[in-house]
């Protein structure tokens, strides 16, 4: 059940992560004029410096995850490439 969770928390940041970054990156510089320069409607609303921190934290929260998740798969992903504990590799 652990992984279960893992993996839809995983899946959730993947998307945070996704969309600040298409955002940032089609929107370098804000998506108003003038005064709203810095604020973009499509980014609900966030300034830009706010649309990198959450980018750059929901990227650090995405590797650890992916750690985490590898860790807990570790035995399965071994057993799928084809060794097998006790087994000699050669």
């Amino acid at each position: 059940m652990t992984q279960f969770w893992l993996s839809v928390v995983l899946l959730g940041i993947g998307f945070v992560s996704a969309y600040t970054g298409t955002v940032l990156f089609f929107f370098p510089h804000g998506g108003g004029l003038g005064r709203l320069a810095l604020t973009n409607p499509f980014a609900l609303g966030l300034a830009r410096d706010e649309l990198r921190v959450i980018h750059a934290w929901s990227g650090f929260a995405l590797v650890a995850l992916v750690v985490a998740h590898l860790v807990l798969n570790w035995r399965w992903i071994l057993a799928m490439l084809g060794f097998r504990p006790g087994r000699r590799v050669r």
